[in-house]
């Protein structure tokens, strides 16, 4: 933290920030109270749960508390960008609406607190069927 401290005050980084995957409702806490980070980066889908690509492993967690805790980072101006977030499966909002991995990343950036959101995307079809949310 002192490195990152003396990089933001000589203006050589204008941001600093944190991922995680495991402990996705301590650190931001303890980030909301603080307020070293100004970003962060933390598991967020409909689902409230995902398996790992790479290690297979299983996580989740209290959709509602993140929920909550995130909101509160939002409102401190810290960002929060969302990452696995087609990782809990297609999504709708609607029956009248066909569950698909788009419809997945809205309902991730409907939150107010999001400021970005990684979407993993495998091929150009992927591509162009999220290419739509970019107009909102």
């Amino acid at each position: 933290m002192k490195f990152f401290a003396g990089l933001k005050s000589t203006g050589v980084i204008r941001a600093c920030g944190f991922s995680t995957h495991n402990d996705l409702m301590n650190l931001p806490e303890m980030n909301n109270r603080e307020l070293f980070y100004d970003v962060i980066m933390v598991p967020f889908n409909h689902k409230g749960s995902f398996v790992h690509s790479v290690t297979g492993n299983f996580s989740e967690w209290d959709q509602d508390r993140l929920i909550s805790v995130l909101t509160e980072a939002g409102s401190k101006g810290i960002g929060v960008i969302a990452m696995k977030t087609c990782s809990g499966g297609k999504y709708s909002s609607s029956p009248d609406i066909e569950q698909d991995y788009p419809e997945a990343v809205r309902w991730v950036i409907r939150h107010s607190f999001i400021s970005s959101a990684a979407v993993a995307m495998a091929n150009f079809e992927q591509v162009n069927e999220h290419l739509p949310l970019l107009n909102g």
